[in-house]
């Protein structure tokens, strides 16, 4: 019996009235598994925490990245718990924060987060990437019993392409903030602009009334000097 090894990756979108979110799974032998999720906020308070669980399985390789879209010099900090809370860690930075392990309990892991809102909510893209190196290794050595060379060639070109498009989804993404963060400029200069045009327009009829007045008044004043009987 000929065993045939399968990849592939599917993007499965998803919206709700707090945020709007990507599902990263990978298929192996026909069989569907979650790899990521990718999330996009708004948090409107400093000390509102929004909170997110995902599951995932002990020894996979787990990563999250936490990014500010809307503005820049944001501070941003996340927290993971592990399903027993024997590890609960905060990471913090400016714009963004990321942290990359090693899972070492299966469950559903907490990850929460907090941002400092000013004069406007703070929207933040979430990705959170876990998958099996294990699980793969075993795909590689089920289908090496039929074909070594092939295997191993097929196998390594399958992980180059799922690495490739885990960085393509991380890349689009960027893009996409990057995209939003240009149009929230550009319109904001435009505004800048318009404040600006109709302030001098303003000035401009104001200084004109008062000179006309003045200049009518002028116009029909009677001087008591030059009056003659």
């Amino acid at each position: 019996m000929k065993y045939i090894l399968y990849f592939s990756t599917l993007l499965i979108f998803y919206f709700s009235s707090l945020s709007k979110g990507v599902s990263i799974t990978n298929v192996i032998n026909g069989v569907e598994h979650k790899i990521g999720t990718t999330l996009e906020f708004e948090i409107s308070s400093s000390s509102k925490m929004e909170c997110f669980y995902e599951t995932i399985e002990n020894g996979n390789i787990l990563s999250v990245a936490l990014d500010v879209v809307n503005m820049e010099s944001t501070n941003v900090q996340f927290r993971i718990t592990s399903p027993s809370a024997k590890f609960s860690e905060w990471y913090k930075g400016t714009q963004y924060a990321v942290y990359d392990g090693i899972a070492e309990e299966s469950g559903d892991y907490e990850v929460c987060v907090v941002a400092y809102v000013g004069t406007k909510p703070v929207v933040v893209a979430l990705s959170i990437v876990s998958y099996s190196s294990a699980k793969i290794n075993d795909a590689n050595k089920l289908k090496e019993s039929e074909d070594p060379t092939e295997a191993t060639k097929m196998l390594s070109d399958r992980i180059n392409a799922i690495g490739g498009k885990i960085v393509q989804i991380y890349a689009n993404t960027r893009l996409a903030n990057l995209m939003i963060k240009k149009d929230e400029k550009v319109q904001e200069s435009n505004l800048s602009y318009l404040n600006t045009s109709t302030f001098i327009q303003t000035c401009f009829i104001i200084i004109c009334s008062t000179t006309q007045i003045y200049a009518i008044k002028k116009l029909f004043e009677t001087n008591p000097r030059r009056v003659r009987i």
